[in-house]
């Protein structure tokens, strides 16, 4: 699965305000339990990113913590 996490608060002049520590919720696919998770903002290499653990245990959500988003970064979930 993957998230794209875009911040719209940036100006026409182009000031870019940065979304700082932000906790994404996201509804898992039926049956499927989060694996592998990576997350990038750069053009560089996905950087491992661990499951929050007060994600529920309802197996129909999981929380991330994200750090910060300047204007665009991607979330990659593998499910199992």
């Amino acid at each position: 699965m993957l998230v794209h996490v875009v911040n719209y608060d940036v100006t026409v002049d182009g000031t870019i305000s940065p979304a700082p520590n932000l906790r994404l919720q996201a509804a898992l696919p039926s049956g499927k339990k989060p694996g592998k998770m990576s997350w990038s903002g750069t053009l560089s290499d996905m950087k491992p990113l661990s499951l929050d653990s007060s994600s529920p245990r309802d197996g129909q959500s999981l929380v991330v913590n994200l750090d910060e988003v300047r204007v665009y970064r991607l979330l990659s979930i593998e499910m199992e």
